[in-house]
């Protein structure tokens, strides 16, 4: 009943935002149908990934129908303050049609600050090119996590000398997982610094520290986990107190584990370039940087000028092998010593059901969890794994824009079940979209592959309509 009440405010500012104002100002809002159709009864990666979990990836031949509206609404024409909302609604049809409400949202902007209610989708990286939209943790790959949410955007507290170079990003969030969990009425907490510095005219370094914990719920048997009246404890990485299990008062109350995210930007009109790092980590020894070479590089080129043939493009590298090593407990070489390894990414020992959200990874998505008779996640069989990915995007003509993904990873299980033998994935993207504005259709076509042991082998076709009032 708590989370329902936090949510409907978050829905009732969207209300007001598209249906109380007499005019369409601000307003975007389209209809898309798209048809899929792959063989081997299942979808082709690329065909399923990073779409809002909108797309069945075990079923070969579905529809999908989808109404988005968007709006923004600047009372009295002032810049300082703004209002945004927006609807997805998301049906799909293969024999039985399933009606999706995906993204439900309201935000409220006073100059750098903002309040957020809802679900909704992280913004598009890099013209969707990056296998993780750019960030480990958070991608579109999964159903939106509705959330209450505040936070900061380029906060310049300082104006004069050396200090006003920097500026500072914040947020922090209390997500709801309304999906069927091994720990019921679970909570996800989440809170982001960042720091940036213009340490060049159009060079910026940032920094940031990302942590993320679950907390709260209830065992399958009923059996509660200490909630609210734990809560600083489980923000705060804190030891479990009376009421937590043994191990959560030997350890940190709840699941913690996050990221650094290191980013050079160098931003002059046309050309964007985005450096990034990102080190995940479980526990101490990666926040120590004991798990190094584990993490995201990538390096992302745009050019915003006009329509040339390749406008924008995307390098990553993923490795998450090491997870500070395969010991966990005494050194067996050096008595007395504990050794913090095997951190077994996104899995927990109580919250089994990892980083999902209606059985898909809300991250990374070469990270595919299992699940049991009852379709509930049991977290992720594989988490050991690296991989190199590239995209590609450009105009052939005016109106026809091409983009191309290609992505291949080994996988190697987890520490305490490794595969027998590794497994690899090599996977192609190959769309073209069709748009003449202000004429309001727009048209694409898209073909994907899979080849492999990883996942099984298969070719699709994506053809989708788009019609935008």
């Amino acid at each position: 009943m708590i989370r329902k009440l936090l949510i409907i405010p978050g829905f009732m500012l969207i209300v007001l935002l598209a249906w109380g104002q007499s005019n369409i100002e601000g307003t975007d809002m389209q209809v898309s149908v798209s048809s899929f159709i792959s063989g081997n009864e299942v979808q082709a990666f690329w065909l399923h990934l990073n779409r809002l979990g909108k797309v069945d990836e075990n079923e070969p031949s579905q529809g999908i129908v989808d109404f988005s509206l968007k709006k923004m609404h600047i009372p009295d024409h002032s810049d300082k303050m703004y209002l945004e909302g927006g609807l997805n609604f998301s049906g799909r049809y293969y024999g039985n049609t399933r009606v999706q409400l995906l993204e439900y949202w309201g935000r409220f902007n006073y100059k750098n600050f903002y309040f957020h209610a809802g679900a909704k989708g992280e913004p598009e990286f890099a013209n969707g090119l990056s296998v993780s939209n750019g960030n480990l943790y958070l991608s579109n790959n999964a159903r939106p996590l509705p959330r209450v949410e505040f936070g900061v955007k380029a906060f310049r507290p300082f104006r004069n000398g050396f200090w006003e170079k920097f500026s500072f990003d914040g947020l922090y969030s209390e997500y709801f997982l309304l999906d069927d969990r091994y720990i019921k009425n679970a909570h996800l907490h989440r809170k982001r610094l960042g720091i940036n510095y213009e340490f060049l005219p159009s060079w910026t370094f940032s920094l940031a520290m990302d942590h993320w914990a679950f907390w709260g719920g209830e065992f399958p048997d009923g059996d509660k986990i200490p909630g609210f009246e734990y809560y600083f404890r489980y923000i705060l990485g804190r030891g479990g107190g009376e009421k937590s299990k043994v191990t959560e008062q030997e350890n940190a109350a709840g699941n913690h584990t996050g990221q650094y995210q290191f980013l050079l930007k160098y931003n002059r009109y046309p050309i964007n370039l985005d450096f990034y790092w990102q080190h995940l980590w479980e526990d101490g020894s990666g926040l120590k940087f004991k798990n190094i070479s584990d993490g995201l590089w990538g390096v992302a080129i745009k050019n915003r000028g006009n329509k040339k043939l390749i406008n924008t493009i995307v390098l990553e590298y993923i490795y998450t092998k090491h997870q500070s090593g395969p010991i966990h407990g005494e050194d067996p070489n050096r008595i007395g010593k504990f050794i913090g390894g095997r951190d077994n990414y996104f899995n927990h020992g109580i919250y089994r059901s990892g980083y999902t959200s209606y059985g898909r990874m809300i991250g990374l998505p070469l990270l595919i969890p299992s699940a049991g008779e009852n379709g509930v996640s049991n977290g992720f069989p594989n988490n050991r794994l690296w991989g190199i990915h590239s995209g590609f995007s450009g105009h052939i003509t005016e109106v026809l824009s091409w983009k191309v993904l290609l992505t291949y990873s080994k996988h190697f299980g987890t520490y305490a079940a490794p595969f027998p033998n590794s497994k690899d994935l090599f996977s192609a993207g190959f769309d073209l979209l069709w748009e003449r504005s202000p004429k309001p259709f727009s048209y694409r076509i898209k073909l994907a592959t899979d080849r492999g042991s990883y996942l099984p082998e298969t070719t699709g076709l994506e053809f989708a309509v788009t019609y935008r009032f």
